[in-house]
């Protein structure tokens, strides 16, 4: 009798993971997504390394001049630890010479420390965290069981020319919750790269339910394109992609200055310090 109800137990786990997974619309779809989730080294190596840490640098040329503003305020240089498996994140951003981390983040709370960079545009603790690192890894968050995956129309490589195959991304959150907008992802049909994207939603799902009930829709969708990539512990990620405005200019450029997936996340930092303020929390 114990032996039957640990195989049921067994069984009915099984079944639950199997149906964690994202909706495919169509056949061709879940084998290009598929195919583009292991070339970039797997989702299991992805969701269960200990953290990925991002060392990440950009400039935005996009940013209109303010009072106040000078060229380096253009520039952004942060670090962002995140446990794939949760979401729980850490940033520090190292122009603001203060010790410690300058945000934290969980399902329960984001906390944030006075910030003195770019007077006239500080992206907040939420975007800080996971806006980048969600569209690096966009292709292990393909898999969240949210997510709507469907062929679209591919694109041209405006660097290269070469045809990439278009796979649209939508979410279905549940009730309560908003989660608007789309993600379509260019992939290089030869070497099954995420190659291109547009973001139409601000963050894609992220492990662990840790985005806001409603996800807001960004006010535009560059088109980003990769322009190369590198491989850090087994994941392969864009080391360096452009922005680019409708019209084919640069909005910025960004890049992966160094990458680590096998650093323990560093929990005991989630702390709130004194000097941090609570700018979202939840009930439940």
């Amino acid at each position: 009798m114990k032996y039957t109800l640990v195989v049921a137990c067994v069984v009915a786990t099984n079944l639950c993971l199997a149906e964690a997974a994202p909706r495919y619309i169509d056949k061709d779809a879940r084998a290009t997504v598929q195919r583009m989730v292991k070339a970039h080294g797997g989702y299991d190596a992805w969701i269960e390394a200990p953290s990925a840490r991002l060392e990440l640098g950009m400039y935005l040329a996009i940013l209109p001049s303010a009072e106040g503003r000078t060229p380096k305020d253009n520039w952004r240089y942060y670090e962002v630890t995140v446990e794939p498996k949760t979401s729980k994140t850490l940033v520090e951003v190292p122009w603001e010479n203060t010790p410690g981390y300058e945000a934290g983040l969980t399902r329960q709370a984001y906390w944030v420390r006075p910030l003195t960079y770019d007077p006239t545009f500080q992206e907040p603790a939420i975007m800080l965290a996971w806006y980048h690192y969600g569209m690096i890894n966009l292709p292990f968050l393909t898999q969240s069981d949210t997510a709507v995956l469907e062929t679209t129309d591919g694109i041209e490589n405006p660097l290269s020319g070469k045809a990439l195959k278009g796979i649209r991304m939508t979410f279905e959150p549940g009730e309560g919750r908003k989660h608007e907008g789309v993600i379509d992802l260019y992939i290089d049909p030869e070497t099954n790269l995420l190659a291109a994207w547009r973001l139409g939603t601000m963050y894609a799902a992220l492990p662990g339910d840790v985005l806001p009930d409603e996800v807001p829709v960004p006010p535009a969708a560059p088109l980003r394109i990769v322009e190369n990539y590198q491989t850090y512990d087994g994941i392969t990620l864009p080391q360096a992609y452009a922005s680019l405005t409708p019209d084919g200019k640069a909005a910025g450029t960004h890049v992966i200055l160094s990458a680590s997936f096998t650093e323990p996340f560093p929990h005991d930092a989630l702390r709130k310090p004194d000097d941090a303020r609570i700018v979202f929390s939840r009930d439940d």
